[in-house]
């Protein structure tokens, strides 16, 4: 759901989608927001998340290629 979220442009337009699919992590992102919408947090809430994540993205200055970065969490 999350990327077909993004692809019919309900949470933003085509710049935003844009930049949504080129920031670092989409892989990583787009699992959240699935999970998210799996325990039913609604499209507003994860259309507010997509964009919380490319802040943090950006903030953290996070890439693909620096797993170093990243803390993994296992279950």
């Amino acid at each position: 759901m999350p990327d077909k979220m993004l692809r019919r442009g309900l949470c933003c337009g085509s710049a935003e989608i844009a930049r949504y699919r080129a920031a670092p992590l989409l892989k990583e992102r787009l699992l959240y927001l699935s999970h998210c919408e799996q325990i039913g947090i609604k499209l507003e809430t994860l259309c507010k998340i997509a964009a919380c994540q490319l802040e943090l993205v950006r903030f953290l200055d996070l890439h693909d290629d620096d797993g170093s970065n990243l803390l993994v969490c296992v279950r």
